[in-house]
């Protein structure tokens, strides 16, 4: 009796009817030293984490394509199916032969037998006797909750929620544990459904069950059970309103109580009363953790959420198999993430992937898990530019929703992609159709102001736009923009997402086109406000840097900027464990290291608990601090404000569409120019002049450039505007898409052959053409607000000395055995004497045209070799010149050889030093077998590889520095394709936030002399004249090496002119032009 009343008051609730039979793959039993599925009760952080991510999703693909079921498990399945039922046995045994084939049906994913069979028994069990516990195979109530499941599989939530209120109807009386359950039911489903009213009366009426009965203390074992229902329903609804924070708390909760009922249900079977298959509980666990994951997902904590769901999807595949409703939700989720990543392609094999297993499970596609993968499938083929497939798609889940009345009255298949696939295939009518939705649902939901209704009003004013309504769009462009911009409505606790910047970029260009239009206009506010909105499609990590560098300088006292240095420094080191701890996760059982991820673990808590402190204390002391972490945008009046006199600025905006381009003076009007020239066509051109400028396998008489490809960048974005900088002597430029990847100084500013070469060295002819870089010097900023920050930053005090440098590190085993004689290692007739960089595999990528669920990645490459370091005997020469023009103790403050180390990099005081130089090979992430991040070549300690002795990014962002200029005479920006790209936003990034006011990089690879002979005279110049500004001695340098500079033999000989771009063209000026 005892055991039938917990069994009635302990609320059974379905995650799969009969979970203990669900795994149909072929598998062994774990070993006694494995982990096991579900970890046990903690106080820890939910995902713990050290090592980077897998490169791609081809190891869980592969995962997924091995699977194979149980044939034995299978065959038994299917014999209990097809087990003939005789229609003289007692109602009894009917209602339970009948309750067990639905159970076989359920297992092989043969959802209208599961529904079949359970409405068949259903019929025999109703009049018989109900005393039992209701939880029995075969009972009247065990199968009545089993049906209104099913239901939710087969025929869709309304069918579903219809079966569960009735079941609510016919429990009315005295309070029970099963209502608990349903009202979990009842909740998410309206909660889906946007009914959010409906979804908190049934939560009340679940936590009024629960307070009844919770006064019963022999019940106490299926309190865990309970509570972990009405939390995870709490959670549903709070994310759905974007209250993300109260969310987080109840996912959480609702994990430690699931982790408890492990405990509880094992328990209550050593007593002997009804406990749950192990299987069952498991899964309830992993739901809970998939939950909290888009909440991690909608914070913009992508790590943990991909963690979590990697952990997920594993756990599932080994306990259920891939045809399972959990697998399915994992694989969802994992899709959401890798959209938030950008990783677009990868995404839709995903979503593919998630769809098949829910189909293999037999939900049918009027089930929301199927409508949900369904429409992540349109989503990422309307993102990969398959708007046409995406479109039907959107319309044949429309139909399905729409052939449920109740669904359709509350389910959204709208979303910013299917609005953007519409306006495409010019169906601009339901663009706006879906627009209205997402605001309405928007409003509803979040409030008129929360960034996520701000989205969806921007997406609909792209609609109102298409629609010929150009008044109605602007405004509501207007005040979408406005929320965007703004820090305060920023949501998500790290930095945002690549699929977010992308959707923001979508935004921006569009509201540029309906402020200034494809041909201009005249009004000035216009033209300043786009100014304002390009500025911020433009901003990157590189402004987040320089302002993490400006709040410390604006702190006001050393301690204080320690603090918050240490803040900062938390983000990242918090963000590079979680990635390691994605790949500890993600690897095999017998591969993973149990004790590294406790170690882990426990980093993670210190480091949030003492961030949060630190923050308190910050917030205490510095109350400006949440204003200053992210500024609003400049607009025209702070950017003039920010210019010194003789210098101008040239912002140049590409997008799909054209290109805009904005140039003004400290005190001249602005000027503005609409190109019709698209991101394609500067891509190509940008494409042909870095072709043009790689050294490498020819000889001096065979170095082209192109100046048709030049010539026309500069005619189409700076020659319009050139009445507002011509008179400038130094011009700061702001670009972004490929235009990031050269240096404007290359540009002629007038159309030219190339002439004959004249009398004197191949090359020389070069010399004759009309180089930007002969009428101004130029500088480059990430964005305006970049440039506003590093001019607003307070002088630094105190003395400091001149410079401190790095040199011609000794690779050791590493290097590669130079060639004998001054020409170094290069071939006879080769122009390339040695290049500060390598030219290796990179680590793989996912191969974008794999789009199919279908597809099968490649087996990963052979693991490369260590690759050799070419010997660098002239970058000792460049900093020991840089040093003596600066009037350096050389033999304190530079290193060389087996002292140009990272460790000797990371214990000098760099604070101290005006002008820091790194002359070196600069990788990136690739160069190396487990390199993930941008890094300076230095030399390792003795007996060491060349790892040990690498600076990574993450290193340089614990460097605290006082310089003016910091230069990497090493890395170069982008390859030709621009596939390297990261290098300036990633080791230049690193030196802003460190405290640098400004860093000369490289755009390729430099040739190694003419590097030497180029930076040399940028310091000769600088420290010559007190005056001269790094700008302007950097034009001084590059006008020398093109009048003068040429390459000599071992006899003295000139060889070639230095006057091609290859030689004097990669040294580019970021940040503070000034002295």
């Amino acid at each position: 009796m005892r055991k039938q009343l917990f069994a009635v008051l302990l609320g059974l609730t379905v995650v799969t009817s009969s979970a203990q039979v669900r795994n149909l793959k072929a598998d062994k039993a774990p070993a006694a030293d494995e982990e096991p599925a579900t970890a046990p009760l903690s106080t820890g952080p939910i995902v713990d984490a050290s090592k980077p991510p897998p490169a791609t999703i081809a190891d869980l693909v592969l995962l997924l394509q091995s699977y194979k079921p149980d044939p034995a498990k299978v065959q038994e399945l299917r014999t209990e199916l097809e087990r003939p039922i005789p229609d003289s046995a007692a109602p009894a045994e009917l209602a339970l032969a009948w309750h067990r084939r639905a159970i076989a049906a359920e297992e092989l994913g043969e959802t209208e037998a599961w529904m079949a069979s359970l409405e068949k028994g259903l019929e025999y069990a109703k009049p018989l006797d109900s005393s039992g516990s209701g939880n029995e195979v075969g009972s009247y109530r065990r199968m009545r909750q089993d049906h209104a499941f099913a239901l939710r599989s087969g025929r869709g939530i309304g069918a579903s929620l219809n079966a569960f209120e009735k079941i609510l109807e016919e429990e009315k009386g005295i309070p029970n544990g099963r209502m608990i359950g349903v009202n979990f039911h009842i909740a998410t489903m309206y909660t889906l459904m946007g009914d959010l009213d409906r979804a908190k009366t049934a939560i009340d009426n679940a936590e009024n069950v629960f307070r009844t009965l919770r006064s019963r203390r022999r019940l106490s074992l299926l309190f865990s059970n309970w509570s972990q229902f009405i939390e995870r329903a709490r959670g549903q609804w709070l994310r759905r309103q974007g209250r993300l924070d109260e969310a987080e708390r109840a996912y959480t909760a609702a994990i430690r109580q699931v982790e408890a009922e492990v405990k509880n249900n094992e328990a209550r079977r050593t007593q002997g009363m009804w406990a749950m298959p192990v299987e069952r509980v498991e899964n309830m666990v992993e739901l809970a953790r998939l939950a909290l994951a888009k909440v991690y997902l909608d914070q913009q904590r992508l790590d943990e959420a991909e963690l979590l769901q990697r952990e997920v999807l594993k756990a599932s595949l080994k306990r259920n198999g891939r045809n399972s409703r959990v697998t399915g939700d994992a694989l969802s989720g994992l899709c959401a993430t890798f959209i938030q990543r950008g990783r677009f392609a990868e995404a839709l094999v995903l979503a593919g992937w998630a769809d098949q297993s829910l189909a293999e499970a037999g939900l049918a596609r009027v089930s929301q898990e199927r409508l949900h993968a369904r429409i992540l499938q349109a989503n990422m083929l309307a993102v990969n530019g398959r708007s046409a497939e995406a479109v039907a798609l959107f319309d044949e889940v429309r139909k399905v929703v729409s052939d449920d009345s109740r669904l359709e009255e509350g389910y959204t298949v709208a979303t910013l992609n299917s609005l953007r696939a519409y306006i495409t295939v010019g169906r601009n009518a339901e663009a706006l159709r879906d627009g209205d939705k997402l605001l309405q649902n928007g409003i509803r939901y979040y409030g008129a102001d929360h960034y996520f209704t701000a989205e969806a009003r921007a997406f609909r004013a792209m609609a109102l736009h298409r629609n010929g309504r150009l008044g109605d769009a602007r405004r509501e462009f207007e005040r979408a923009v406005g929320v965007l911009v703004d820090p305060a409505k920023l949501v998500g606790k790290q930095q945002t997402s690549a699929a977010r910047a992308r959707r923001l970029r979508v935004i921006l260009n569009e509201y540029l086109n309906v402020l200034v239009g494809k041909k201009g206009t005249n009004n000035q506010k216009d033209i300043a406000e786009a100014f304002r909105v390009a500025d911020v499609a433009r901003w990157q990590s590189v402004q987040k840097a320089v302002t993490g560098s400006a709040l410390r300088a604006a702190a006001g006292s050393s301690e204080l900027g320690a603090r918050i240095k240490k803040v900062q420094d938390a983000d990242d080191e918090l963000e590079a464990v979680y990635k390691n701890l994605i790949s500890q996760r993600s690897a095999p059982p017998d591969r993973q290291l149990p004790a590294v991820i406790a170690t882990m673990e426990s980093r993670i808590a210190t480091l949030q608990k003492e961030q949060q402190s630190d923050l308190a204390e910050i917030r205490r002391q510095f109350p400006q601090y949440d204003a200053l972490v992210n500024p609003r945008p400049a607009d025209m009046a702070t950017a003039r404000k920010a210019l010194r006199p003789n210098e101008a600025l040239l912002s140049v905006y590409v997008t799909p569409g054209g290109s805009y381009v904005w140039a003004t003076g400290k005190d001249g009007a602005l000027h503005f120019h609409f190109s019709p020239r698209t991101a394609d066509w500067v891509g190509g051109m940008v494409k042909r002049l870095r072709a043009s400028v790689e050294l490498g396998g020819v000889g001096p008489e065979q170095m082209r450039f192109d100046l048709e490809a030049a010539s026309a960048l500069y005619q189409e974005l700076l020659a319009p505007v050139q009445a507002a900088w011509g008179k400038a002597d130094t011009l700061l430029v702001v670009a972004n898409e490929s235009l990031g990847q050269i240096p404007f100084s290359l540009l002629p500013t007038a159309n030219v052959a190339p002439g004959a070469a004249p009398a004197g060295p191949p090359l020389a002819q070069f010399r004759q053409t009309p180089w930007l870089a002969r009428k101004v010097a130029i500088a480059y900023a990430p964005s305006i607000s970049a440039l506003v920050t590093l001019r607003s930053l307070p002088a630094i005090m105190g003395q400091r000395d001149p410079f401190i440098g790095f040199g011609d590190p000794d690779f050791g085993a590493s290097a590669e055995k130079a060639a004998s004689g001054p020409g170094g290692n290069r071939g006879a007739g080769e122009v390339a004497r040695g290049t500060r960089n390598l030219k290796i595999s990179h680590a793989p990528v996912w191969d974008e045209n794999l789009t199919s669920a279908d597809a099968i990645p490649p087996a990963p490459p052979a693991q490369p070799g260590t690759p050799m370091l070419t010997p660098l005997p002239d970058t000792r020469d460049e900093i020991l010149a840089i040093g003596t023009a600066l009037g350096a103790d050389i033999p304190t403050h530079t290193f060389f050889g087996a002292q140009a180390s990272r460790a000797n990099a990371l214990r000098a005081d760099m604070q101290k030093h005006r002008v820091v130089a790194f002359a070196t090979h600069g990788l990136i992430a690739g160069d190396l077998p487990g390199l993930d991040q941008p890094a300076l070549a230095l030399a390792p300690q003795p007996g060491r590889d060349i790892h040990d002795g690498l600076l990574k990014l993450e290193d340089i962002l614990k460097l605290s520095l006082s310089a003016d200029l910091v230069v990497l005479s090493a890395c170069n920006t982008a390859a030709a394709d621009g596939s390297g790209a990261e290098a300036v936003s990633g080791l230049g990034r690193g030196f802003f936030y460190a405290g640098a006011r400004a860093v000369l990089a490289t755009h390729w690879p430099v040739e190694t002399v003419s590097a030497r002979e180029l930076v040399t005279h940028v310091f000769q110049h600088y420290a010559k004249d007190g005056k001269l500004t790094r700008a302007k001695a950097l034009q001084q340098a590059m006008l020398e090496v093109i009048d003068k500079g040429v390459s000599l033999d071992g006899r003295g000989k000139a060889e070639f002119s230095y006057a091609h771009p290859a030689f004097w063209a990669p040294y580019a000026l970021y940040g503070d032009p000034g002295r």
